[in-house]
């Protein structure tokens, strides 16, 4: 998902985690957040841009994970 279909997808409740790449302008990485924390949804500064594309095969400063569980898991793994 691009930017604007993430924020789209954090207002629709349809996204259980928000990455941002850790390069990310400090505005698109507060913007997220705010929107993040306004809508209950986790977002965590992680990884490069470079690191999200390459896993992802496109380039990308956000990734919205919409599976619950993976989301989950993904956060328990980031917190250790």
């Amino acid at each position: 998902m691009g930017e604007g279909l993430v924020l789209k997808a954090i207002q629709q409740r349809k996204v259980a985690l928000v990455l941002v790449a850790v390069d990310a302008s400090q505005a698109t990485r507060d913007k997220f957040s705010a929107k993040g924390e306004f809508y209950q949804v986790p977002v965590i500064t992680a990884f490069t841009k470079q690191a999200m594309s390459q896993a992802l095969g496109r380039p990308r400063t956000i990734v919205g994970i919409t599976e619950p569980g993976f989301a989950h898991r993904l956060i328990a793994l980031l917190k250790t």
